[in-house]
């Protein structure tokens, strides 16, 4: 039987923490709890940590960095979710990638599409499923596996 594997996103990353905390919780947490109870194993890209990380600079709260800090190490551990590395490799794919993309089209939002590189050639280096809600920055990345989680999240 083939290993189920999986890259999530930063929204989906977001999404399971705000679970943790929030009275109104989207679903992210049960969504992938189950899929790891169902024999998935899931991995983040060193990206996808500072995209989120990103999310605490912008509005200079400390206190909840601090907090945030300690639920995502306590989300790692639970979930045996380890951050991949920025190899030499994934870096030459997403160069590549954007070349790609500059060819076909000028890029929108470039911090956000630099960031989209990265972690879409993360997914295709380790051969990994990437979960996100947003699929349309990656349909035209061919052979990269995309799909969206499924539970509410952002669109």
């Amino acid at each position: 039987m083939k290993e189920k594997l999986g890259l999530l996103n930063s929204n989906v990353v977001i999404d399971y923490d705000r679970d943790t905390y929030t009275p109104e919780p989207v679903g992210a947490l049960n969504w992938v709890e189950e899929m790891i109870d169902d024999g998935w194993k899931f991995y983040i890209s060193e990206i996808t940590v500072m995209e989120v990380l990103k999310g605490f600079v912008r509005v200079a709260r400390p206190q909840e960095l601090n907090e945030f800090k300690e639920r995502f190490q306590l989300f790692r551990k639970k979930l045996r979710i380890k951050i991949l590395p920025l190899t030499k490799m994934v870096r030459r794919r997403a160069r590549e990638l954007m070349e790609k993309l500059c060819r076909q089209q000028m890029p929108e939002k470039s911090e956000k599409i630099i960031c989209d590189m990265f972690i879409a050639s993360t997914a295709l280096e380790y051969s990994l499923i990437l979960f996100t809600h947003n699929i349309r920055h990656f349909l035209w990345i061919p052979d990269l596996q995309v799909e969206r989680p499924d539970y509410g999240g952002e669109t």
